[in-house]
C-alpha cells in the first residue's frame, strides 16, 4: 500500500512539473511570436521606405530569445534550441543588412521553430506515444 501512495505522488509531481514548464513554454514561445510578428510589420515598413525600429526590434527579440533559451535548456532538445537561435541570428543579421525579404523569410522560420517546439512539448496522448 505504501508503494502506491508513493508512485501515485510521484506521477501528480511529474503531471504537475509538466503543466508548469509547457505554461512557461507557451507564454515565452507566444510572447516572442507576437515579437516576430511586430517585427514583420516593421521590416514591411523599412521595404516602403518609411522610418521603421525594425533593427531594434530584431535586438530586442533576440536578446528575449536568449534569456528564454537558458531555461527552454532545461526541457527542449538542445539541437532545436539551435536551429531557433541560427534562424534569429540570420534574421538578425539580414536587417541589419537591409536584406529584408531574407529576413522576412528568417522571420518566418523563427515562428515556425517555435510553435513546432510547443506543439511537441505539450502534455497530450499523442506526444506520449
Amino acid at each position: 500500500m505504501k508503494e502506491i501512495a508513493i508512485i501515485i505522488v510521484c506521477i501528480i509531481i511529474v503531471i504537475i512539473g509538466a503543466n508548469i514548464s509547457t505554461g512557461y513554454l507557451s507564454k515565452t514561445g507566444n510572447d516572442l511570436i507576437t515579437n516576430l510578428d511586430e517585427l514583420k510589420i516593421e521590416i514591411k515598413k523599412a521595404q516602403n521606405g518609411k522610418e521603421n525600429k525594425a533593427q531594434e526590434l530584431a535586438n530586442d527579440i533576440y536578446s528575449k530569445w536568449q534569456n528564454a533559451e537558458s531555461k527552454w535548456s532545461i526541457i527542449v532538445i538542445h539541437s532545436e534550441l539551435e536551429l531557433v537561435e541560427l534562424s534569429l541570428i540570420s534574421m538578425k543579421t539580414c536587417i541589419e543588412n537591409n536584406e529584408y525579404l531574407k529576413g522576412i523569410d528568417e522571420l518566418e522560420k523563427s515562428s515556425f521553430l517555435l510553435e513546432n517546439i510547443q506543439d511537441k512539448e505539450k502534455l497530450n496522448l499523442k506526444n506520449i506515444f
